[in-house]
């Protein structure tokens, strides 16, 4: 089953800002805007984990991480849909940006 954009705002209209998250997550997936700490991953929206690098296996292919200019995460951010975007963080975000990436 698929749902649309029009849907999912329909479904988490009047919810607080946390809850809304919690609801977008569970009505599509959690996004491929991730952040990054100690080897664990997790979802940019909702803040749930996602996947563990240091005990596991997870391989972020096609995150988005928040923080990175890389040209990874510029590629991979090209190909975000409205499922990753709703209600999650800007990844490239001035304040949030460690590193420019170096001019092509």
């Amino acid at each position: 089953m698929t749902i649309t954009k029009a849907e999912v705002e329909q479904r988490i209209a009047g919810l607080d800002a946390d809850t809304a998250k919690a609801v977008i997550c569970a009505l599509t997936r959690h996004s491929q805007i991730q952040t990054h700490c100690f080897g664990y991953y997790s979802c940019g929206r909702c803040e749930a984990q996602v996947g563990d690098s240091l005990g596991g296996a997870y391989v972020p292919k096609r995150a988005v991480i928040v923080g990175h200019n890389c040209e990874t995460c510029r590629e991979n951010a090209a190909a975000l849909t409205w499922e990753d975007t709703l209600m999650a963080p800007d990844p490239f975000a001035p304040e949030t940006v460690a590193e420019e990436a170096p001019a092509p």
